[in-house]
């Protein structure tokens, strides 16, 4: 399943409450996103740690002082090899930029953990093309309970998903 952005959106509301400045941390990972979709990454950031308990992130929040952003293609660059993982958030925004899209295939020269993370805006889906070279997370509703459960698809492996349970099974 892939999420609504609505949903996301929904999500993010919690953000301060829950997470506030305690998402830098050594060795997160590193979210890829369009620097206009920072509501829908502080969703993405609860829905992940809902599922995956405390996770660690490194992400620009757009709330830098214009001053500090200036060699922001290169500052992206090391904090993308110092994570453990990347994690491209797909939005339309995101993929019509050019150098978010360049990151991304810098981390995956790197042949660094890279995930994508498709969302749905109405009946459009952003991301679900990159799933012949990229890994794909999918959010599931557990049959069993009313917990969500995380799934990685492998371009690399036909018809089959494999569920997520920790943070350490991105690395």
């Amino acid at each position: 399943m892939i999420l609504q952005q609505t949903e996301i959106l929904a999500a993010s509301n919690k953000y301060n409450f829950i997470i506030g400045n305690q998402i830098l941390t050594n060795n997160p990972i590193y979210l890829i996103h369009s620097m206009v979709d920072i509501r829908l990454v502080e969703g993405v950031i609860i829905v992940l740690n809902e599922i995956l308990g405390s996770v660690k992130f490194d992400w620009s929040s757009g709330y830098d002082l214009a001053s500090l952003q200036n060699d922001i293609q290169y500052n992206q660059k090391d904090r993308i090899l110092s994570s453990l993982a990347v994690l491209f958030i797909a939005t339309y925004k995101s993929l019509q930029d050019q150098k978010l899209l360049n990151l991304l295939d810098f981390s995956t020269n790197l042949s660094k953990p890279t995930y994508i993370f498709p969302t749905r805006y109405e009946q459009n889906v952003y991301g679900e093309s990159f799933s012949s070279r990229h890994n794909i997370l999918y959010i599931e509703q557990s049959k069993m309970s009313n917990k969500r459960i995380l799934k990685v698809k492998n371009p690399n492996i036909k018809n089959m998903m494999q569920t997520i349970i920790n943070v350490e099974q991105l690395q």
